[in-house]
């Protein structure tokens, strides 16, 4: 029975990624928490500036997404892997980091106030945070914010410019504390992003680092279970951090 659950788990991630190779993102699907969903960048509000004039640049015409390095407080585009724009931020205090994962833009806006005239969304399972501007330029280049990527406006109203809904934005750095706490399916957690990092390493997940327990998650923890003749409940417990090496 074991050996027939293993061969359709393996069927299943390998039909995946052989008919849909670039939806990674797309089918890793979860119900979030709403417990887990708060607001935790600064002041959240919103002031409409409308009729402000975008920053005219040289527009990239390849694949794009965004790296942010938190210890060099800089944010990277690029474009079809080459660098393309390099800007200085600042980024999240120690009590309020920003987040490391692997996140995508999903919303865009004209804002104002401590967000500076842009605002670009990202989607944290665990917190409202996003990439804008300021009120404080003298802050760019610190660790200033409570979780959010801070830029000079002229600086963001180009980023701005440039992508869209839906860029990849990486963001790397220290991972949170690891708690190890017990997540079932279909749920998030900080936790999640020691789980997907590992099981990446272990060549048995492919899909984004993003703390979201959705269904590639599920069946790259189901497939490490049976390898290691755990039970294939799909449960991250005490057992499972073990068995990955993470206690």
């Amino acid at each position: 029975m074991r050996n027939a659950i293993l061969f359709v788990v393996l069927t299943a991630i390998s039909l995946t990624f052989t008919f849909y190779p670039q939806i990674t993102y797309a089918i890793d699907i979860y119900t979030p928490n709403p417990e887990n969903e708060v607001f935790t960048c600064s002041d959240f509000y919103m002031a409409i500036r409308p009729g402000i004039t975008t920053v005219s640049t040289t527009r990239p015409t390849g694949s794009l997404h965004i790296v942010i390095n938190k210890g060099e407080r800089k944010l990277y585009l690029y474009n079809d892997g080459k660098t393309f724009k390099e800007y200085l931020v600042a980024v999240g205090k120690a009590e309020t980091p920003t987040p490391v994962g692997e996140w995508k833009i999903v919303s865009k806006g004209i804002w104002g106030e401590g967000f500076g005239t842009r605002w670009m969304g990202l989607n944290v399972p665990w917190g409202k945070y996003g990439i804008h501007g300021t009120n404080k330029p003298y802050s760019i280049g610190t660790y200033a914010s409570h979780g959010c990527i801070r830029m000079f406006n002229r600086d963001v109203e180009e980023l701005y410019s440039l992508v869209g809904i839906g860029t990849p934005v990486i963001i790397v750095g220290d991972y949170p504390h690891l708690t190890y706490s017990t997540v079932k399916p279909g749920t998030a957690s900080k936790d999640m992003l020691h789980v997907q990092k590992r099981l990446r390493e272990l060549g048995v997940y492919w899909g984004p680092i993003d703390g979201r327990y959705g269904k590639m998650t599920e069946m790259a923890t189901i497939y490490f279970q049976l390898l290691n003749n755990e039970e294939a409940d799909g449960i991250i417990d005490s057992s499972y951090y073990e068995i990955l090496q993470l206690k």
